[in-house]
């Protein structure tokens, strides 16, 4: 099998090689984004080398691929253990899903509910995921190309943002965040957009267009939302954060490109605790903190395998105790901390078991404190208890 993606794998880039500059341009609108350092999706012009050329990468003509290699997104082939995504085939065609499958447990009977969580088994890899009300939670599915709004045990009430649904549709819904007026907001990463939607799942407004200006967006992934609904995203591309009003006028950008304080190398999911904005830096392998206004404050974290280090941070929430939760993708753990950035607690390991985790990309916390992860690899959603006094 691994010796087939790899044989298949070289063969694209061979025929990438060979076509011109020429044909390149003239296909450019045509490529498609792949997978940088897990699932979110950027362009592949910056794959996988550091410093990142400015233009596309050639056009390509696909052969067809080895006939047991598994179906992704949008029709095409991922390699996600690779960080890559091969062109698809069938841009926009998404096979028959089968029904959610949920397994229950009594979560009053567990001694140890951390390890032993309430699994919702999805037919795809659930991007970012928030707390809605009640028992209702909001999941970005990205290879569905929807939002669906679900109980904590797996019911879906309703999804919305499909291409057959209407014609305010999803490329790749990826941050899904809800304001204080009950609206949902969502950042569809290769549309460079953000919709909004209400809660019964009815189209609002959307804004934002591909760019590098400060008022564009260019890949953005997670969303968060203040006080005053103003609107908080990670600019993936452009390695920083905007800031737009409700109805979608700029208001400010933080950050720009680099390693030092304050700076971005890929943000990927942030969140908004009363005065403070807390980003997940994920390719500087940090989590940084600022003022609502753009002000940094410190951040804290390193590349690697301990306690309060991280490898390629993603999700990120806030507790009603103002603790971090930190989805640790790349670690595939879930870290607890303080603000300051000291470790209270991790669980979870590599695996696909129940209590385990693959690559869990977002988190969210619900109203009983319980705190639900997403889990790219895994194809499904776990809901952990929150155990810490």
């Amino acid at each position: 099998m691994v010796k087939e993606l790899k044989e298949y794998v070289e063969s694209i880039l061979t025929k990438m090689n060979e076509l011109t500059l020429s044909e390149s341009a003239a296909m450019e609108s045509n490529y498609q984004p792949a997978r940088l350092a897990g699932h979110i999706q950027v362009p592949p012009q910056y794959v996988p080398n550091y410093p990142y050329p400015t233009q596309p990468p050639p056009a390509y003509s696909p052969t067809p691929p080895p006939g047991d290699l598994p179906q992704g997104a949008y029709g095409g082939l991922q390699y996600s253990q690779y960080g890559c995504q091969v062109p698809p085939y069938h841009v926009g065609s998404v096979p028959p899903q089968p029904p959610l499958q949920t397994t229950k447990h009594n979560m009053e009977e567990k001694s140890n509910l951390s390890t032993e969580p309430e699994v919702i088994n999805l037919n795809s890899g659930p991007q970012g995921v928030a707390f809605v009300s009640g028992d209702m939670i909001a999941v970005a599915d990205e290879s569905n190309q929807c939002v669906r709004i679900m109980s904590t045990s797996g019911e879906v009430k309703t999804s919305f943002g499909s291409y057959s649904q209407g014609s305010e549709y999803f490329t790749s819904p990826t941050g899904v965040c809800i304001n204080n007026r009950g609206h949902i907001v969502v950042t569809d990463h290769v549309n460079n957009c953000i919709h909004v939607w209400d809660k019964n799942g009815q189209f609002l407004r959307k804004f934002g267009s591909k760019g590098q200006k400060e008022d564009e967006l260019y890949y953005p992934a997670g969303v968060a939302c203040d006080a005053d609904d103003n609107i908080y995203v990670c600019d993936t591309c452009n390695h920083s954060v905007k800031v737009f009003t409700s109805d979608g006028q700029f208001i400010r950008r933080i950050g720009e490109q680099g390693s030092g304080e304050g700076q971005f190398c890929f943000p990927s999911y942030l969140a908004v605790n009363d005065d403070k904005l807390v980003v997940s830096d994920r390719d500087n392998h940090c989590i940084q903190i600022f003022t609502l206004n753009g002000e940094f404050c410190h951040r804290f974290g390193k590349r690697g395998k301990g306690l309060g280090q991280f490898k390629s941070p993603n999700g990120i929430a806030v507790d009603s105790q103002g603790r971090l939760i930190v989805a640790d993708s790349d670690n595939n753990r879930i870290q607890i901390l303080d603000m300051k950035g000291s470790c209270i607690t991790t669980f979870g390991k590599k695996g696909s078991k129940e209590g385990q985790l693959k690559w869990p990309e977002d988190v969210a916390v619900l109203a009983d404190g319980r705190i639900l992860v997403s889990e790219v690899d895994n194809k499904r959603l776990q809901i952990f208890s929150h155990t810490i006094s």
